[in-house]
């Protein structure tokens, strides 16, 4: 996905000083989850050599760096009974492809070139007080930081990735539907007859459309553009279609909302010495960030899709340029296209959008969701 990038990045009018910059991206292409493939798979993945790296730092001494490498047992009969999957492939799933680190080593030259080479904003890799790495429990968003951050600040050793308790974590919430799952309930029939997975599976593969596998050997192409089509109307109806899609949103990442709101107050207001943050997430991430803002034209967001908060101030006041594919997003809210927008104005739509209640409103209490 097209994202901030040199040639394209437009600098601000002169008058403008940079504050402060947000991020948050989708991370890079990644294999299969080991639960969404199929009983049997007939592609080849080739892990040898590379792999998650699993091992603990310790305080006094340097550990030695492991990483994991898929093991297939014949004396394990197990194994038979939930399916080889990728046969006696080394890798781990999901992980992040070598195309996928080849591409956020990429996305970090391209970022650098920008904030630290074009405006001379980034700190410095030794600066550590003065930026900050989030990542989700999931390790495809840890593997896309390690591979951006060799392309940001290739001089650098390792780096602190925060990360909040997976039961909690305001940038990977969990969510559940179904409705639109039984209206194409024939279609998801015809496709389980080709690929074997049993109606009433556990793995995933009948809770959504979008990680669906569909090949032009044994699907009918028609069957294959019908699950495209559902993938995509998935994100475009979730997160702007349905009558309460921007509540969805909001209900979604409206804590990230605050957490953000607090970060760009703390930079306006030079409380905090961090000026760069930058958090890896997943598409079911920025897409309600998204929502929220109401995107002008919604898409499902493609592999390192990134939303980027910009803070610039004009003498004492603050504003916020967002920027969506490299570009300041155009929004259908009476914001218009968020480019220049003064601080308080944006903190008055993100208020009239997150219920300040967060937990009574996911409880459906309707003082907290302004329905009473």
């Amino acid at each position: 996905m097209p994202h901030v990038r040199a040639k394209e990045y437009q600098i601000p009018k002169e008058g403008y000083d940079l504050v402060y910059v947000e991020v948050i991206q989708r991370h890079h292409k990644r294999t299969p989850y080991a639960s969404n493939t199929f009983f049997k798979e007939d592609a080849d993945w080739d892990c040898s050599n590379a792999g998650p790296y699993h091992h603990a730092k310790a305080v006094d001494f340097a550990t030695t760096p492991v990483y994991w490498q898929a093991q297939h047992s014949a004396l394990n009969h197990f194994a038979s009974q939930v399916g080889p999957g990728f046969g006696d492939s080394t890798c781990q799933f999901p992980g992040i492809t070598s195309a996928g680190l080849d591409d956020s080593k990429q996305h970090g030259v391209d970022f650098g070139s920008v904030y630290r080479d074009k405006l001379g904003f980034l700190p410095c890799a030794n600066e550590t007080e003065q930026y900050a790495f989030r990542v989700t429990n999931n390790v495809i968003t840890t593997q896309t930081l390690g591979a951006f951050a060799a392309g940001l600040y290739p001089d650098a050793k390792e780096y602190v990735a925060w990360v909040q308790s997976e039961t909690y974590d305001s940038l990977e919430p969990k969510f559940s539907w179904t409705e639109h799952l039984e209206k194409s309930a024939a279609l998801r029939e015809r496709f389980n007859r080709v690929s074997g997975i049993e109606p009433n599976d556990s793995a995933g593969w009948s809770s959504s459309w979008d990680h669906v596998n569909a090949t032009d050997v044994c699907v009918s192409q028609e069957d294959a553009d019908a699950i495209y089509r559902l993938g995509n109307w998935e994100y475009a109806y979730r997160w702007r279609g349905a009558e309460n899609s921007t509540l969805y949103s909001a209900l979604k990442m409206g804590v990230w909302f605050r957490e953000l709101q607090a970060n760009l107050h703390a930079a306006a207001e030079a409380t905090s010495p961090v000026k760069y943050r930058h958090n890896f997430a997943h598409d079911g991430s920025v897409s309600p960030v998204l929502g929220v803002l109401q995107s002008a034209y919604p898409t499902w967001p493609g592999m390192g899709s990134e939303v980027v908060f910009e803070l610039w101030r004009m003498g004492s006041k603050p504003y916020v340029r967002v920027l969506f594919s490299g570009q300041p997003l155009e929004t259908s809210t009476p914001l218009g296209t968020l480019d220049m927008v003064p601080l308080d104005k944006l903190d008055n739509y993100i208020d009239s959008i997150i219920p300040h209640d967060m937990v009574a409103a996911c409880r459906g209490d309707a003082a907290a969701l302004g329905l009473a």
